[in-house]
């Protein structure tokens, strides 16, 4: 009677990034900043550290990293194109909306997983994320028997992950400041351009010449007549 042979699963493992809390976490640890258009990241060079990383950490060899993010009616930035053409990352994007709430990245990122998961491409998943809207990608994952690695980022005080989400994984780790600092830039704010000069008023009798602010202001100063002339 012929029996089938039991071939074990190959270790493998994806990186998912929820750029979202990537961001907004590292801007407000590194730099205190509030806002993406307050300073720079050198996407690709963070994410060959990350995937360095989890080579360290992990038995086995990376599928891929799927980076989520978010943008205005999903038209990719020219950073998320740079993103979208890295060998072995995968870009997806919710949408961006006009008070910057990303939609709809938690159900992408839980169809990924949960989909890796069920069929048997991955044995661990690497999570970096803090939002409790990920606990369901979590749970669907380990129900497949996937390991799944909670990575965060250093907070400024207290936690920002969802403290169920720590509960439910299976490893946590926290990422330094020391080891994102280099991706992250302040923005140089812009120079604000000097206010000419307002020129002093002409001398009596002679016809006043307007200056080149005063043309492209639209205000002609007025002749005086010279004196004998007739009124």
């Amino acid at each position: 009677m012929a029996t089938s042979e039991f071939v074990p699963q190959p270790a493998r493992y994806a990186i998912f990034v929820d750029a979202g809390y990537l961001y907004a976490a590292s801007g407000a640890l590194l730099l205190g900043c509030g806002s993406r258009r307050e300073y720079r990241v050198a996407a690709e060079k963070l994410i060959e550290a990350l995937t360095d990383h989890a080579d360290g950490r992990l038995v086995g060899e990376l599928l891929r990293l799927y980076w989520f993010d978010a943008a205005p009616k999903r038209q990719p930035t020219v950073d998320q194109r740079v993103i979208a053409n890295l060998p072995l990352v995968k870009l997806r994007l919710g949408n961006l909306n006009a008070q910057g709430q990303q939609k709809g990245v938690d159900a992408q990122l839980r169809a990924d997983l949960e989909a890796l998961a069920r069929h048997r491409a991955i044995t661990d998943a690497v999570l970096l994320a803090g939002d409790e809207d990920m606990l369901p990608a979590v749970e669907a994952a380990q129900r497949y028997g996937v390991r799944v690695h909670l990575w965060g980022v250093e907070p400024t005080h207290g936690s920002n992950q969802a403290e169920w989400l720590v509960w439910e994984s299976d490893t946590v780790e926290v990422l330094p400041a020391d080891f994102l600092r280099p991706y992250f830039t302040k923005t140089k704010a812009l120079p604000v351009p000097a206010v000419p000069p307002v020129d002093a008023a002409p001398a009596a009798g002679k016809p006043a010449v307007p200056s080149p602010s005063q043309v492209f202001a639209g205000r002609v100063p007025s002749v005086r007549p010279a004196p004998g002339a007739p009124a």
